[in-house]
């Protein structure tokens, strides 16, 4: 992206790859930390929500910094989604002898959409020929997993705002 609208060099620009790595670490940690005290969902929820705003913004990433700034944030937001759906199985399980097969059935969902996701991206793109299609479809599909978490946590809580889940 950076590079197909001239915005940083590609030198500069393989950069980014790293500081995003960088920050999903930082993300990965953290917010299991504060899921131990506030609760998976109410965690990974948000989460979801800030890498939906952090994808839709992409679309005004113009500069150097921007593009930095966005390979930061969303570092940050998507390491979340790669460490905390576990945690949420784990806590919400009852039964421990199930567990690994709601874990498992639960990789198999998410399994679809990465394996269904980059080639419908690519393709949004080479039917484009620009970025904004496939920002859009990137945010929309973190939209929707954002509400899906949001539905899981009414279905384990109910209207509770404060309740740990």
């Amino acid at each position: 992206y950076a590079q197909q609208n001239k915005i940083m060099s590609a030198e500069l620009a393989s950069y980014l790859l790293p500081v995003l790595n960088a920050c999903s670490i930082i993300g990965r940690v953290a917010p299991n930390i504060v899921a131990d005290r506030l609760g998976g969902l109410n965690v990974l929820g948000p989460s979801l929500l800030a890498a939906c705003i952090v994808t839709y913004a992409w679309i005004a990433c113009s500069s150097v910094a921007g593009c930095f700034v966005f390979a930061s944030l969303y570092g940050l937001f998507v390491g979340t989604m790669l460490s905390l759906p576990n945690f949420v199985i784990a806590t919400l399980c009852p039964d421990p002898a199930i567990m690994g097969a709601r874990q498992g059935l639960s990789m198999t969902v998410a399994s679809s959409d990465l394996l269904l996701g980059p080639p419908v991206a690519a393709t949004i793109l080479q039917k484009t020929g620009h970025w904004l299609g496939l920002q859009v479809f990137a945010g929309s599909m973190l939209a929707i997993a954002s509400a899906s978490v949001l539905v899981a946590r009414l279905y384990v809580t109910g209207w509770h705002l404060i309740r740990k889940a």
